[in-house]
Order: structure tokens, then sequence, then C-alpha cells
């Protein structure tokens, strides 16, 4: 009997507690129907552009955007204190000597890749794309040269400035957006443009080019501690 009691007690909270999260899973459908119909409906009068994903990650959500920056930062710092650390740097020994495929597909797919990444990136604030995947197929070129037993070398302090510049201005555009309309990252240029053009947007294709340069630097120098080190 005294089984039987707990068990009803235990089933008597699992269902309460079921009922409970339906219910906030409920109201938070409701909230993000509400949140989902302002976003396609405001979009193009906000921001002129049709990519309603594009205005959410760069505008809506600005600081999530500067925050996925900062993590890929810190990845690219992580993996380099690995090689440092750990002796990894011996990974490059272990690579085998590319062969004819692999030169004869970098040159081929080399200035393919270039182009493709460079184009989302460009395009991304009208259609799926930006600057994270077009800087990530740009860095996966670099990788592919690397790869290829390329043996040009950037130079790193360079690089580093490049990847400095392009950061500081995205924060000054995000602060100019404090200045003229009292928000960070507020779209003070968003009546440049015509909608659906190359230029369009305002401070959107600036962002997503600058968020590119940047991503592609990272990887860049992801592919070079792991493969050169």
């Amino acid at each position: 009997m005294k089984k039987i009691l707990i068990l009803m007690i235990f089933s008597f909270l699992a269902v309460s507690l079921m009922l409970f999260f339906m219910q906030i899973n409920s109201s938070k459908s409701s909230m993000q129907s509400i949140s989902g119909d302002y976003y396609l409906t405001s979009n193009a009068k906000d921001f002129n552009i049709p990519n309603v994903v594009t205005s959410i990650v760069t505008q809506y959500r600005g600081y999530d955007t500067i925050g996925e920056i900062t993590i890929l930062f810190l990845s690219i710092i992580g993996v380099f204190m690995l090689i440092k650390t750990t002796g990894f740097s011996e990974i490059s020994k272990l690579l085998q000597e590319p062969g004819t495929i692999v030169h004869t597909a970098t040159v081929i797919l080399f200035p393919i890749i270039m182009l493709f990444g460079a184009y989302i990136i460009i395009n991304g604030h009208l259609s799926p794309g930006g600057g994270f995947q077009g800087g990530a197929i740009i860095g996966s070129g670099m990788l592919l040269l690397f790869l290829a037993g390329d043996k040009k070398e950037l130079n790193r302090t360079a690089t580093h400035i490049v990847e400095s510049i392009s950061v500081s201005i995205i924060l000054l555009i995000g602060l100019l957006g404090i200045y003229y309309l009292n928000a960070f990252f507020a779209n003070f240029l968003y009546s440049l443009g015509t909608f659906g053009s190359i230029i369009s947007g305002g401070i959107i294709p600036i962002i997503y080019i600058l968020i590119g340069v940047k991503v592609t630097v990272e990887f860049f120098h992801l592919s070079e501690y792991l493969l050169r080190s």
C-alpha cells in the first residue's frame, strides 16, 4: 500500500511538471509567433532588404553576432595555445607530400572557392549567406592551398593588422548607431540604395564584408598554425 501511495505521488508530480512545462512552451510559442510576425512585416520598412534572417543577425540581435565573432577569436587562440604547449605542432610532419591530383584540383578549385565565398559575403543581405559563411568558404580555400603544399606565406603582422582594423570599424559603426539613432548598431544608413539591389540595406552589407574579412583571416591563421607550425 505504501509503495502504491508513493507511486501515485510521483505520478502526480510528474504530470504536474509536464503540464507546467507545456504551458511555458505554449506561452513561448505565442511570443515567438508575435516576434516572427513583427520581423516579417517590419523588415523591409526598417532595413530596406529582403533577407529577414540577415536583419535579425545584424540588427535585432547584433550583440549576439559580436559574441560569435569573439567566440571564433577565442577558439583560434585556444588552438594556438594547444599547438605551442602540447607538442601538437608535429602534425605538419605527418602529412604526406601532395600528389598531382591535389595540385591540379587546387589550381582549378581555388579561384572558384574564392569567387563563391566573395559572392556569399557580398550578397548576404539579399540571399542566404553572409560574412561568417563566406569567410568560412574562403578560409577553406586557404586550407586547400596549404594542403597542396603552397610555400608562399602571408605576412602575419599584416593579417593581424587587417583583422584588428576590421573589428575596429565594426565597433565604430555600432557606436555611430548610438550617435545617430541612440542604439548600438542602429542602421543609420537604412535608406541608402534601392530595395533588392546590391547597394541597399545601409550598414548591413558593410558589416558583412568586415565580418567576412575577419573570419577569413582567422581561418587562415587556424590553417597555418595547424599545417605550418
